[in-house]
């Protein structure tokens, strides 16, 4: 009796999987695996940024990586295993030469954008057994702003199921919104970076001799001019902070005091939670003749709209007041 139940309930279940197994093959042999390739394809070129791309694009003219080996090598090796399941052998290379694997990845990192797919549309393209018209609906977002764009464009198949040739046909200006921000983020970083190397760069003998006329900077009025010409890129009110908040003030105390004032690193980085305000640090070295050199790291934020710099504000100093009235 205990047999024959096991043996009807392993009927049973041989006939449930058989049921499911052909329904499997009817499911599949409606689907078209092309069009599976080309999704997953997608999916990859449209999500991001593949962090482990931008690294290997960055390394790639480098004689050698940590990898041991050289970052061409590198490189192609990352891309040869990300695309080679999808994209036919023979068009790989073309493919990477003319940017069509990880198109926008590069420079969503540089301008601080993530991205991802929302809804994907593939279409046969009739008359054409190979070609395939796709459809990408993609969402980027940067510090909580969130966009989205359409991109279109279409790709053909080789007789062994793989990709051997993408056209992008409109991407609704998204790479260009990118490079703008980028450009615009790069602007901003020069500027501030002009206004550190006067700040702290040198030595100014006649900023000091100027300073010593009034301590009232702002009723200074040759002070005021000479700063206005020594720093163009401040908006009237961010000089004028700048000037009671006494930033200018390095320059003119390493002179009274005989100090060589030099500047190392500059670091400019956009604030995480506005786009308007740059985080700065600069590796400032001063020295009197003869004596050791000195180092301190001054600390500040910068703000800039799409204009001059409105504000430029000493967070810490490092020491670096102190160390110059020595």
């Amino acid at each position: 009796m205990f047999i024959k139940k096991v043996g009807s309930i392993l009927l049973l279940l041989t006939l449930f999987l058989t049921g499911c197994s052909e329904q499997k093959i009817k499911v599949g042999a409606v689907e078209d695996p092309n069009m599976e390739t080309i999704k997953k394809y997608l999916e990859i070129e449209y999500n991001g940024p593949d962090e482990e791309a931008v690294r290997v694009q960055n390394e790639m003219f480098d004689a050698m990586t940590n990898s041991g080996k050289t970052g061409v090598e590198q490189y192609t090796d990352y891309i040869n295993e990300t695309f080679s399941p999808y994209v036919e052998e023979e068009e790989f290379q073309k493919l990477i030469l003319i940017n069509l694997v990880f198109t926008y990845h590069y420079q969503a990192h540089e301008s601080g954008y993530t991205f991802k797919t929302d809804q994907i549309q593939i279409q046969q393209q009739e008359g054409f057994e190979r070609n395939y018209d796709y459809k990408v609906d993609v969402t980027y977002e940067k510090e909580g702003e969130k966009n989205s764009a359409t991109l279109t464009g279409f790709v053909t198949m080789s007789e062994n199921g793989k990709i051997s040739g993408v056209k992008s046909l409109s991407d609704s200006g998204f790479y260009t919104e990118m490079i703008e921000i980028s450009n615009k983020d790069r602007d901003r970083g020069a500027l501030t970076w002009g206004i550190l190397q006067e700040q702290f760069g040198r030595t100014d003998h006649k900023l000091n001799k100027l300073w010593a006329v009034s301590k009232n900077p702002l009723d200074n009025k040759p002070l005021v001019e000479y700063l206005n010409k020594k720093y163009s890129s401040f908006s009237k009110d961010g000089l004028e902070d700048f000037i009671i908040s006494f930033g200018f003030v390095y320059p003119a105390i390493a002179a009274e005091n005989g100090y060589e004032l030099s500047v190392g690193e500059i670091e400019v980085g956009q604030h995480e939670n506005e786009t308007t305000s740059y985080k700065t640090s600069v590796v400032v070295h001063y020295k009197k003749e003869g004596g050791e050199e000195k180092s301190a790291i001054v600390k500040g934020v910068v703000k800039i709209n799409d204009g001059p710099v409105e504000k430029l504000e000493i967070l810490d100093d490092g020491g670096l007041k102190e160390g110059l009235q020595k």
